[in-house]
């Protein structure tokens, strides 16, 4: 009995990874892959047809290497960031810098800068990359007390700092660094 029921499971599934090996050939050839070799592996005619054959042993191996090869490649480039991650990792980068930068200016000349063009224009620079100013905005605030630096991420929220963060009134400009 148990037999005839991993009997039909093996078709069930076997069937089910040769069909979704075969819908995903074009669009995704790594899963089709995996898809097809665990076909292989638990569809009863194709196990019975690799068992006839003097090289049963070998093909058993190949096609389980095959099948736990393309599992982890696949869990892999599932795994690594997306472009707009990464990039939301230098847009945090690139404002934590501009902060630092623009805090000793602060701290140097009594009062903030009025914009990045009057930060940078001073001699600061930063190890940039990926920086493009429209992507990032600045904003005096406290009267030349402090300052809010930020930019806005892939998924639409803001990612700001303030440069010297000891007046908790100002708290709100990191919620919503454009407020009046």
């Amino acid at each position: 009995m148990k037999r005839k029921i991993l009997n039909i499971f093996g078709w069930l599934f076997g069937i089910g990874a040769f069909i979704g090996g075969i819908q995903k050939l074009f669009s995704s050839p790594l899963e089709a892959v995996y898809y097809l070799s665990f076909g292989v592996i638990i569809f009863p005619p194709a196990n019975h047809l690799i068992l006839k054959t003097s090289y049963a042993k070998l093909i058993k191996i190949v096609v389980g290497l095959v099948f736990i090869g393309s599992l982890i490649t696949w869990v892999y480039l599932e795994q690594r960031p997306s472009p707009e991650k990464e990039m939301d990792g230098y847009k945090r980068s690139n404002t934590n810098i501009t902060k630092q930068i623009a805090k000793s200016y602060c701290l140097k000349n009594g009062r903030c800068p009025t914009s990045l063009d009057e930060l940078f224009n001073s001699g600061a620079t930063g190890p940039y990359e990926f920086y493009r100013a429209e992507d990032y905005f600045y904003r005096s605030i406290d009267d030349g007390k402090d300052c809010v630096i930020g930019t806005t991420l892939s998924n639409g929220k803001y990612y700001t700092e303030l440069c010297i963060g000891d007046n908790l009134a100002n708290i709100k400009y990191l919620i919503d660094p454009k407020a009046e």
